[in-house]
């Protein structure tokens, strides 16, 4: 007998050892991991990152916009976290100017030019996004999971009199229409990218929005999906992170990813993505919300104007939540703008208890922050009722597909099932595993079955 290891046996214990990664993170059990994980390391070194991102250097300016209250600090070890900070941020700027001018000027360049480019863009955004970890020796219980304020109920009511009243919408869609501009494409085998990119119509926004667009090869008119990203999920800035869009243009759908207010290049100064929408309650969602809408129904006119295939609206947690409520909000837009379909991941019927009882938003203590304004459950709804899906689908329930966990304690489950029974959404089209919030998408990789299923009825609408 051969003493040396035997390949076959090598080969089975990668293979294990795969089986056991892809079991941690498909199981429920994976839902606490993450969300210690996002309480203890991830919320407060984005805190502390999005404050250097401030402070350009300054010690005492990070100190406060952390804040921290600790008196002691290495100051020179502080100054090193924010230096590193900096210069990665001022590489990350420095590149995306050339991918600027290479995707969306006057540049000529070749598709592989191109494809250097944009691995060169993600690279040192990632790059940026990771200086967080310089942060680590900073951590302690003191520091804020993000920054947290709340408007009072009578600033509130005047701010949004008219849209509680019913007298205006909550995203109409905007005349004109504002004009987009397209960037050059990446050509791959089976797969072309571009973005697109415009002012978006929010006031309250004031800047450009922007989407990545994957179009199947060889697809003419293809079926189009709108699909939306989780709070503080930033696709365009990280490497790695899970995504269906590979087995959504697999399936012959084209997807435009729009990035979310808030989020990504839309991050003002002083924040992490996703944390202004975060801090000001009730109108940073109203706001996001409005905003996301709007520029959902530019996105939807310009892939009518470029595919006569049919339009979904979907998404994952908020992006699921802007997609339900920009198809009911559709009733109001140009019919060739209503969805004909809806993909729907990790969604709610009902924002404000994911906002007062969802593991998340407790984590950040939004919810004991509000009360101690004077918003109590019945005022509130007043303003998030605007935000939830009407009592009927605008969408036939036979195209609607729907991925919810039975374990889901973030967008929390009842009421996301509740919604598919008011809005007569078939047993076949419902994918109800045991499973929470974190450990649905990571499940949706490995067993893709309730995507095969929305692209096959994309394909025969």
């Amino acid at each position: 007998m051969s003493l040396l290891p035997q390949p076959a046996k090598r080969h089975s214990l990668t293979a294990w050892t795969k089986h056991l990664s892809r079991r941690t993170a498909t199981g429920p059990w994976f839902d606490p991991i993450a969300l210690f994980a996002l309480k203890r390391w991830m919320f407060p070194l984005s805190r502390m990152w999005a404050a250097a991102n401030a402070a350009h250097g300054d010690v005492a300016r990070f100190v406060e916009e952390v804040p921290i209250t600790k008196t002691n600090l290495d100051q020179a070890r502080v100054e090193d976290a924010l230096a590193l900070t900096d210069e990665a941020r001022t590489v990350a700027i420095a590149t995306d100017t050339e991918w600027n001018r290479v995707f969306f000027g006057d540049a000529e360049t070749s598709n592989v030019q191109r494809t250097l480019m944009e691995r060169a863009r993600r690279g040192r955004r990632h790059a940026f996004y990771a200086t967080r970890r310089h942060f680590r020796f900073l951590r302690t219980s003191e520091i804020p999971l993000a920054k947290q304020r709340v408007i009072t109920p009578d600033a509130a009511a005047s701010q949004y009199a008219d849209l509680i009243a019913g007298k205006v919408q909550l995203a109409p869609v905007p005349i004109p229409i504002p004009n987009i501009e397209v960037s050059r494409t990446i050509s791959r085998a089976k797969v072309t990218e571009h973005w697109l990119r415009f002012q978006s119509p929010s006031s309250v926004m004031n800047d450009r929005a922007t989407a990545h667009v994957y179009t199947p090869v060889g697809v003419v008119n293809p079926p189009t999906l709108i699909f939306g990203h989780g709070i503080c999920v930033e696709t365009e800035h990280w490497r790695g992170l899970l995504d269906e869009v590979a087995t959504l243009v697999a399936g012959g759908v084209r997807v435009i990813r729009p990035e979310a207010p808030w989020h990504g290049y839309r991050t003002p100064n002083g924040y992490f993505g996703g944390e202004r929408l975060i801090e000001v309650f009730p109108s940073a969602p109203i706001d996001a919300f409005a905003a996301a809408l709007q520029e959902w129904a530019v996105l939807a006119d310009w892939a009518k104007q470029t595919s006569t295939g049919p339009l979904a609206f979907g998404g994952t947690s908020l992006g699921a939540l802007m997609a339900q409520r920009a198809a009911d909000e559709s009733q109001y837009w140009p019919t060739r703008l209503t969805p004909d379909a809806l993909l729907l991941i990790t969604h709610s019927g009902n924002l404000l208890e994911a906002i007062m009882e969802g593991d998340l938003t407790r984590l950040w203590g939004n919810p004991e922050i509000a009360q101690a304004q004077g918003w109590d459950e019945e005022l509130a709804a007043r303003y998030f009722d605007k935000l939830n899906p009407g009592p009927y689908a605008r969408v036939p329930g036979k195209n609607i597909v729907s991925v919810l966990g039975s374990r889901d304690r973030v967008t929390p489950f009842a009421s996301g099932k509740a919604l598919l029974d008011r809005w007569a959404v078939p047993e076949a089209n419902r994918y109800i595993w045991w499973r929470g919030h974190f450990s649905i998408p990571t499940s949706l990789i490995h067993q893709p079955e309730p995507v095969h299923h929305f692209c096959e009825i994309m394909n025969a609408l």
